[in-house]
């Protein structure tokens, strides 16, 4: 039981690290992103350019949130094969 107990501590644990790595990643990568928009915008861009590169933003921002979903999942599979108390039906 101890042991169950302590998994469940490392792993709710590591789970908020990544989730705090993540937040301070955005917040530097938003300050960034706010200084490429600003550019962007400087350089006076025509409609469908603007258009262009929101489509273009919001697939990079999709394609990052797959990367950092495929992160976690790969850390929770890890973590739940090592655990001897898990079977299949609780993955």
């Amino acid at each position: 039981m101890t042991t169950i107990i302590n998994n469940l501590i490392q792993n709710d644990q590591y789970e908020l690290q990544l989730e705090l790595n993540r937040r301070k990643t955005m917040l530097r990568l938003d300050a960034e992103e706010h200084k490429l928009v600003e550019h962007f915008y400087q350089m006076k861009p025509r409609q469908t350019e603007i258009k262009s590169a929101k489509v273009i933003f919001k697939a990079i921002n999709e394609q990052q949130n797959i990367i950092h979903e495929i992160a976690i999942f790969k850390k929770w599979l890890q973590v739940h094969i090592q655990a001897p108390s898990y079977t299949l039906q609780d993955v």
